[in-house]
């Protein structure tokens, strides 16, 4: 008589879809003895330009309601955006929340928020 074996139910969970990566950067990094060096370059670059792109949907409803505040906080941004400098209709915004983002004493941010005055 065989005695009957249980299997065991693995859970498999979901890591995302596979790295994106050329033949070229394949050959690259098998020279460097690094097969997956560079993949997360690629991610975080890829997340800022999201995030760049979310933050000037922001600025452009915010604008278009005719809000009085802006919300920006943990964007990631290095640099303030365009739109916040060049809209007519910036000059109602009362409230302009920048924390948690990469800006960092530079002579470029601060005209740029004392133009906004």
């Amino acid at each position: 008589m065989a005695k009957k074996v249980k299997k065991k139910n693995k859970k498999t969970k979901d890591k995302g879809p596979e790295p994106i990566t050329t033949q070229a950067l394949i050959n690259e990094r098998k020279k460097m003895l690094c097969p997956r060096l560079g993949d997360i370059y690629n991610r975080t670059a890829n997340v800022e330009l999201i995030l760049e792109d979310v933050c000037e949907a922001i600025i452009e409803r915010s604008l278009k309601k005719d809000s009085q505040e802006i919300n920006l906080t943990g964007m990631k941004l290095n640099k303030i955006p365009l739109q916040l400098t060049n809209h007519q209709s910036i000059a109602n915004i009362t409230h302009l929340n920048l924390s948690k983002n990469l800006l960092f004493n530079s002579e470029s941010i601060f005209t740029s928020l004392t133009s906004l005055i």
